[in-house]
């Protein structure tokens, strides 16, 4: 899929406040009330004294130590869950998010009944494989592309109303990408590809990075 047929976002917004703002607009009263369905007030302790009102509750899969569900929490989610193969990387997530359960797990070998029910899944397979700077360490790397697929396990078996998978530009390019893509569609999730540049939102670095916005309505929900 070239670049071309990506919507690239140039925002300045959070795209979890997008997320969770369109979310609620756009799609039809059907759609919100399933969306919102199972969503829960935060706790009065912990990081719950920092929402308005109820939160959407998230989990996240190959979680590193916490950017994503940090980048959530700032929306106003509620992070549940989270999981990572790499025991260090687990352990700065918990103290970095320490009202979430983590497992510390080879995600293809996850037993999704364990997993708490949740309105947002994220998701950051292994992106070496994909990336062009994926160095001497080629073999072992594309041998991490297949992580992708813990995504479909894990919306198979909870649908959520959402899930947002971060990637490198080039996991569409991915031979699998279009069997990973029409696996996502067979579930009920329309598929929104989004190329976001860390520039554009205060970093002082070019980084892009793709965003698949994830959402089991009629049309795609794409972000300015």
């Amino acid at each position: 899929m070239p670049d071309d047929d990506l919507h690239f976002s140039r925002s300045g917004t959070s795209h979890f406040g997008k997320l969770t703002a369109e979310v609620k607009t756009r799609l039809s009263e059907d759609e919100k009330a399933d969306l919102m369905r199972a969503s829960r007030p935060w706790p009065e302790k912990g990081h719950g004294r920092d929402c308005k009102g109820a939160a959407m509750r998230a989990i996240d899969l190959f979680a590193g130590a916490g950017g994503f569900s940090t980048g959530a929490r700032m929306a106003g989610c509620q992070v549940v869950w989270a999981a990572d193969h790499w025991p260090l990387a687990v352990q700065w997530h918990a103290a970095n998010h320490p009202d979430a359960a983590h497992v510390c797990q080879d995600l293809h070998q996850a037993d999704w009944r364990a997993v708490p029910a949740h309105d947002l899944l994220l998701a950051s397979p292994a992106c070496q494989g994909h990336s062009l700077a994926r160095g001497a360490e080629r073999p072992h790397h594309d041998a991490q592309r297949s992580t992708a697929w813990a995504v479909v396990s894990a919306c198979e078996y909870h649908r959520p109303p959402v899930a947002v998978v971060e990637n490198v530009p080039e996991f569409v390019r991915w031979a699998l990408f279009p069997a990973w893509s029409l696996a996502m569609r067979a579930l009920g999730y329309a598929v929104a590809p989004h190329l976001v540049d860390a520039a554009d939102h205060g970093v002082p670095q070019h980084r892009r990075r793709l965003f698949l916005v994830c959402t089991r309505s009629t049309r795609p929900l794409l972000l300015d």
